[in-house]
């Protein structure tokens, strides 16, 4: 079928799943955790042989995505662990085509799913480009947030929009980045909405560090 199973036998080199679709949006279909995650599999499998670079998930009542916070950790365990660990790459490392992902509006203040994707951008390891985990009440701490963001090249957009920030924690990432002298890929950093609202100092630190890495970006 057009998604196939977790546990895929060997596929014949001429069955390609998504082979020939570059960009997919599923948003607002309900498909909860287990339906989302046997996608995410074969996206992240090089055997499916998917080229699918854009994917829009949101609206789908993931809550916990416990089963894809599987996924991800198994994507990165067998074909990116030296990336994460910044350690020599060998042969067996292999990165999906998948650059954007929407995981917006699914609740996944209920899990460890956000926390685990962000812990995964280190060093690129999880090498998104876009990833928007925006309007899912997400108050999570954010202690790791900064060296993930400083040690990531290939993030350009992180949405983190209409969740429950704790003002300290927004202020601790935005002084982090704009005090590393490390250029980071990032060039937008979303935090609309967020509850409270940001004040005044840090929306100016925030238009302050995207300045900068906007500029950084064009050189």
């Amino acid at each position: 079928d057009l998604i196939g199973r977790v546990r895929r036998p060997k596929m014949h080199p001429g069955l390609r799943p998504l082979g020939s679709l570059r960009c997919l949006d599923l948003s607002g279909n309900d498909l909860g955790d287990e339906i989302c995650a046997k996608l995410l599999d074969v996206i992240h499998s090089r055997e499916s042989r998917c080229q699918l670079e854009e994917i829009d998930l949101s609206r789908n009542r993931i809550r916990e995505g416990v089963l894809i916070t599987k996924i991800f950790q198994k994507y990165v365990s067998t074909f990116r662990h030296d990336q994460l660990y910044g350690v020599k790459i060998s042969r067996k490392s292999w990165k999906s085509p998948l650059h954007t992902m929407n995981l917006s509006f699914n609740q996944l203040f209920a899990g460890r799913l956000a926390m685990e994707l962000i812990a995964l951008l280190k060093n690129s390891a999880l090498s998104l480009k876009t990833l928007d985990l925006s309007d899912n009440d997400l108050d999570f701490e954010g202690y790791v947030f900064t060296d993930v963001l400083l040690k990531n090249t290939t993030l350009r957009e992180l949405n983190l929009s209409g969740n429950k920030f704790d003002p300290q924690m927004i202020d601790s990432i935005l002084e982090g980045l704009l005090c590393s002298g490390h250029a980071c890929g990032l060039s937008f950093l979303r935090f609309e909405r967020n509850y409270p609202l940001l004040n005044n100092g840090q929306v100016a630190k925030l238009e302050r560090f995207e300045h900068r890495s906007r500029s950084i970006d064009l050189d």
